[in-house]
């Protein structure tokens, strides 16, 4: 349950920081920025624990 949210994330987030990047390329974060943040975003959607899933990204990190 953890491992497929993370992955779903780091793709959504990731794909949309390379379009970000794309249409703005000197006022956004890299893709890998963005990526950090889907991962974040959907493990704690998916957990209903934003807290646990903030510290689960700064220890993969």
């Amino acid at each position: 349950m953890i491992v497929p949210s993370l992955f779903l994330g780091a793709m959504f987030g990731g794909a949309f920081g390379i379009i970000a990047n794309v249409f703005y390329p000197g006022i956004t974060a890299g893709p890998r920025a963005y990526a950090l943040v889907g991962m974040g975003a959907v493990f704690a959607g998916t957990v209903r624990a934003p807290l646990t899933a903030i510290l689960i990204l700064f220890e993969i990190h």
